[in-house]
């Protein structure tokens, strides 16, 4: 997965950035982004890490490239590379939050294809 992104230097720069962060966590990203077979992707912690951090390389190499950005929008994973994009996290943040939101579905054993969305304010869940 993205394995071709890889021959870009600044997506391969940001990969290897994503990558450190990882690494203490147990996770090789660039082995996982080089397999060739989906195995590794069936835990939800590889799977979201490796997503986010395309989406991260992404945002950087379009960066690099100049590419104007009216507006960013992203769902599940994808406000992670969303609120990186804008500035809101950095590479670190977005790593580390993705890859404890990964784990945290692991270890829940709950079934991967789920999703919920619950309408609360924080004053109703306190």
């Amino acid at each position: 997965m993205g394995a071709e992104l890889l021959q870009l230097l600044s997506f391969r720069t940001t990969i290897e950035r994503c990558a450190t962060v990882l690494k203490p966590l147990g996770l090789d990203l660039l082995s996982i982004l080089s397999h060739k077979s989906a195995e590794p992707f069936h835990d939800p912690t590889v799977s979201m890490t490796s997503i986010t951090a395309i989406q991260v390389a992404l945002v950087d190499f379009l960066r690099t490239l100049k590419v104007p950005v009216d507006g960013i929008i992203g769902y599940g994973t994808g406000e992670i590379g969303c609120a990186y994009a804008d500035g809101c996290i950095t590479l670190e943040q977005a790593m580390l939050i993705v890859y404890h939101i990964g784990l945290s579905i692991r270890e829940s054993e709950l079934p991967l294809d789920s999703t919920v969305e619950v309408g609360l304010s924080l004053r109703k869940a306190e």
